[in-house]
């Protein structure tokens, strides 16, 4: 388990330099800087699945929570996050902008699952760990559920985000796992439960099937 960003340090010349080294600039709406007195910080991260639902249309959504919340929004990644298929959010403004930006784009993502039970969290701090870890692809049932249902549940119920990955020959599933440290503890945690009671399930079934056919039970 480790940090995904050690330390976090926005250059100073991000908006007159487009060309800082190891950042790519993807969308930037408002005029602030980091430099002009009052002006407040805070950086987020986003997924990028779920970077189009900020955007919206033609940038529409991401033009409207700029307008009605007075903060500048600075849509940006670099090498320590995209591998890992996340994005900065960077907002600038005063303390209540900064705010009311955050509240914005938080319902932007999540309104999508107005008419499902279980929500995600949208944005999460840079200081966030992520742990890796790795099952037969077959045992990835338990962890998706119908629909993705199961893991959307996971995701809600540790505040976490949970990434599913195959290898090469797609006999393995690679679990990304993103979070603060005990939110990531706990995800860990019920991935775990979740893949031993299937195991426990199967081998139950199997045993039943086995018996069925007329098989000598295992001992």
């Amino acid at each position: 388990m480790k940090s995904i960003v050690e330390e976090y340090v926005m250059p100073e010349s991000h908006q007159s330099n487009m060309e800082v080294i190891g950042v790519m600039y993807l969308k930037l709406v408002g005029e602030k800087t980091i430099t002009q007195e009052g002006v407040k910080s805070k950086c987020l991260l986003v997924r990028y699945k779920d970077i189009p639902r900020i955007l919206g249309k033609s940038d529409e959504e991401l033009i409207k929570i700029h307008k009605l919340s007075g903060a500048t929004i600075e849509l940006f990644c670099d090498t320590a996050v995209m591998i890992h298929r996340l994005s900065y959010l960077q907002l600038l403004g005063s303390a209540d902008e900064v705010e009311v930006a955050e509240m914005l784009l938080v319902d932007a993502v999540t309104k999508a699952y107005d008419e499902k039970e279980f929500v995600p969290t949208a944005l999460m701090p840079p200081s966030i760990c992520h742990h890796t870890m790795t099952i037969p692809v077959m045992k990835d049932v338990p962890l998706l559920g119908f629909n993705g249902s199961n893991l959307l549940k996971m995701e809600s119920q540790t505040c976490s985000w949970i990434e599913l990955d195959t290898v090469c020959d797609s006999s393995v599933l690679v679990i990304n796992i993103y979070g603060e440290r005990l939110n990531l503890t706990n995800a860990i945690k019920i991935i775990k439960e979740q893949i031993c009671e299937y195991e426990e399930l199967k081998h139950k079934l199997d045993e039943e099937d086995g018996v069925a056919s007329g098989e000598e039970p295992e001992v």
